[in-house]
């Protein structure tokens, strides 16, 4: 008892105490500012270590020293050197096992969640099951002062992405996937359970002034681990440099087979002017707009960022590619009153043409310049060498389901169904626990190819609800109708009614028809067919004449685009399985000049008439 009498008498119980409280708060507030000025890891776990080290020597020092008025001297004891120093190394263990104990927020949140979520239960066991080399990249956070920078940072996010998925043996989910987590704060394990991946990379980016600094951390799904991390600090000169740093340091991470040089190569953006990249980002953030919100009068916008981009740098092949894809929707009737520029059919097709040969040009592989040569034939209306292309380009990367998907197609335009059915039944199989598909792609599989049985496992597993953009869910509506799964369409027309109000009507009037409530479509479908302005597309009112049953309504829709120079665009509508080409010649002059055969039409399940049945009424509305 004369022991602890002479601890407390000495205060060296209360500076034990008030040591290990002031170390737990310093402890605290370091672990939350230290990751704010971006400091290493090793500077918090060297701070804990010295706060662990100070503990025995401060209670030394309280042991053996006494402040008196004269100053500080040594105290005189009554109890034994020995067991002095006994007593002070039980002290010692004690404090080790208090840190141990403690949460000393040694890594951020997030990776203290992966690693309890993971290492325990099913969620680990799950996580473990994806492939070892397989990764998501999830949108990178806007840290700029002014939150003004994320058109930068989802272009980023969205380069890194591609540039790994050029990488032949590394599985990337796919970017409707992971931006699926924008903003999210869900556990990383979580995450990397539901897109079925064993990594995960997130970052972020600061920009303050021209100086830009990208935080990066490659993390494994199972226990949370950092494979790798890096603050990469640069100016806005840095920024290409930047994003193939980053996809090839993960490469090099995940042990991928590619020659590092040649990888590098692959990661190339296909310019170095860092004005055009920046240009070519922001219309990329455009196209996301698009697609989020379905305002697809944004296509004037990003015409002229991909032609500014391709102004600072002619031999930009990606924004060729853009700038192509853009004038054939121009050209397309299927987009004539879509944006206030005035141009010809032929204009557009000649511009488009131009376009995709520049791409062809100026393609950074082979693997791309394969897939331009693809669309440039497609266009021209030339199926057969649109097919042997897209299987060239299989032949170089037999694993990549975009090609697969396509060459599927290409077989059903041909109306060649047997070898798309054995095409597709490949796709399918090659979606299987495949992150690297898009949703978008696997509901195609539903309605263009009549598969819902087969598709429609791959395709509700992935995307679990959390669909947000409106052109997806349309994608996503359609296919659960076609596969007759009303209820399930009816989440996806939830989200399609945030759209603008021409574009929902047509997946209002289709999910009218399935639940059967006619009068309603009857107004849906009036609404589309009799605008004044002709402001709807002649897709969706042909659309809308077949889902009622009015075919020779229908059919006149198209009249004027069964020309010679338009046939090969009107050719996309064979892809619809109740599209019947026999009553447009030219056409059908095209099927035959590509070898090809026609595939009988079908109706919708979900149409409220079938083909033809509608029972008129009075105001003449099946005249």
């Amino acid at each position: 008892m004369s022991f602890l009498k002479e601890l407390r008498e000495r205060n060296v119980v209360k500076v034990g105490v008030i040591y290990v409280v002031t170390a737990w708060v310093l402890v605290q507030v370091a672990s939350i500012a230290l990751p704010t000025f971006e400091a290493p890891d090793w500077v918090l776990k060297v701070f804990i270590f010295f706060m662990l080290l100070g503990f025995p020597v401060a209670l030394i020092m309280a042991w053996a020293l006494e402040l008196t008025p004269e100053g500080i001297k040594r105290a005189e004891s009554s109890v034994g050197e020995k067991r002095m120093w006994t007593i002070t190394g039980l002290l010692f263990v004690a404090a080790i096992a208090w840190f141990e104990l403690a949460p000393t927020s040694e890594a951020p949140a997030v990776q203290q969640t992966v690693a309890s979520e993971s290492a325990s239960g099913e969620s680990a066991e799950l996580v473990s099951e994806a492939d070892p080399k397989s990764i998501a990249v999830l949108p990178f956070a806007d840290f700029s002062s002014d939150r003004d920078f994320e058109w930068f940072t989802d272009g980023l996010t969205e380069e890194i992405l591609n540039a790994l998925a050029r990488t032949p043996d590394l599985l990337v989910a796919s970017r409707t996937s992971s931006f699926a987590y924008k903003g999210s704060d869900q556990p990383i394990a979580d995450i990397a359970q539901e897109l079925n991946v064993a990594h995960v990379l997130e970052g972020s980016v600061r920009r303050a002034g021209d100086t830009i600094r990208v935080t990066v951390q490659l993390i494994r799904a199972s226990d949370g681990f950092h494979l790798w991390s890096e603050n990469i600090d640069g100016s806005a000169d840095d920024v290409i440099n930047i994003q193939e740093t980053v996809a090839s340091e993960i490469a090099r991470s995940l042990e991928t087979a590619m020659d590092p040089e040649e990888l590098e190569k692959m990661m190339e953006t296909g310019t170095r002017s860092v004005r055009a990249y920046e240009l070519y980002l922001q219309a990329l953030a455009l196209r996301d707009e698009m697609i989020r919100t379905g305002e697809l009068s944004l296509r004037d916008e990003m015409f002229e960022k991909v032609q500014a981009a391709l102004e600072e740098d002619p031999g930009f092949a990606d924004a060729h590619a853009s700038l192509a894809n853009l004038w054939r929707g121009k050209a397309s009737f299927n987009q004539k009153s879509n944006t206030g520029q005035v141009d010809s059919f032929e204009t557009s097709m000649q511009r488009a043409m131009a376009a995709y040969e520049n791409a062809i040009h100026h393609a950074r592989n082979d693997v791309d310049r394969k897939r331009f040569e693809y669309e440039l034939a497609r266009l021209r209306g030339d199926w057969r060498a649109a097919l042997q292309v897209l299987q060239e380009a299989e032949g170089m990367q037999p694993k990549d389901f975009h090609i697969c998907h396509d060459i599927a197609k290409m077989h059903d335009l041909l109306g060649n169904k047997e070898a798309s059915w054995q095409k597709m039944a490949g796709c399918v199989d090659m979606a299987r626990d495949n992150p690297a598909v898009e949703l978008e792609e696997l509901a195609d599989l539903v309605w263009q190819f009549g598969d819902p049985t087969s598709s429609l496992e791959f395709f509700e597993a992935g995307d679990a609800g959390r669909t947000t953009d409106v052109i997806s869910a349309y994608s996503y509506q359609r296919a659960m109708l076609w596969a007759e799964e009303i209820e399930r369409a009816a989440q996806y027309l939830l989200v399609v009614n945030d759209a603008t109000p021409t574009f929902a009507l047509l997946p209002k009037l289709r999910q009218a028809c399935a639940e059967g409530r006619l009068d309603d479509a009857e107004g849906f479908y009036q609404e589309l067919v009799d605008d004044e302005d002709n402001s709807f597309l002649a897709g969706d009112r042909w659309l809308a004449h077949s889902l009622m049953g009015r075919p020779e309504k229908a059919w006149p829709e198209f009249r004027e685009y069964d020309t010679p120079s338009r046939a090969a665009t009107f050719a996309n509508f064979l892809l619809y399985p109740q599209f019947d080409p026999t009553p447009f010649p030219e056409l059908m002059k095209l099927i035959r000049k590509n070898g090809g055969s026609v595939i009988p039409a079908v109706d919708e399940p979900f149409a409220c008439y079938p083909r033809g049945g509608y029972p008129g009424d009075a105001k003449g509305a099946g005249a």
